[in-house]
């Protein structure tokens, strides 16, 4: 993984400069976190060897906005979306059964603790 230095966007991936070559070849773009909230989501159109983080939130007038931010995984691993890591594809889920996942893996991101002693 490297350093987020700019949101990414569907016609834009902010990713390193050898993202080419670790993906094997053009990183393909137009993957949007629209309508998806919170939460990690491997990209098919690359593999799954690239994956998104979603981040909905209300700005300063109250208008719905979405971050995402784009990353690659190493050499010779692909996202794995129940496990929300990356990993050699012999240990993840096949790539196009993510968005199956989606919903559940992600069902924890965003919530608030809830202190049930008061």
């Amino acid at each position: 993984l490297h350093t987020v230095i700019a949101d990414s966007s569907p016609t834009l991936y902010e990713l390193p400069s050898n993202a080419t070559v670790i993906n094997g070849g053009p990183i393909a773009t137009g993957f949007s976190c629209d309508g998806l909230k919170y939460g990690y989501y491997a990209d098919l159109a690359n593999g799954c060897r690239v994956f998104h983080v979603c981040y909905p939130y209300l700005d300063s007038e109250q208008f719905l906005r979405t971050r995402m931010w784009s990353f690659i995984c190493g050499q010779d691993t692909v996202f794995n979306q129940v496990a929300l890591v990356c990993d050699h594809a012999q240990n993840s889920i096949p790539c196009e059964d993510s968005p199956n996942h989606y919903e559940t893996s992600n069902g924890y991101f965003g919530q608030t603790e809830i202190n049930f002693r008061e």
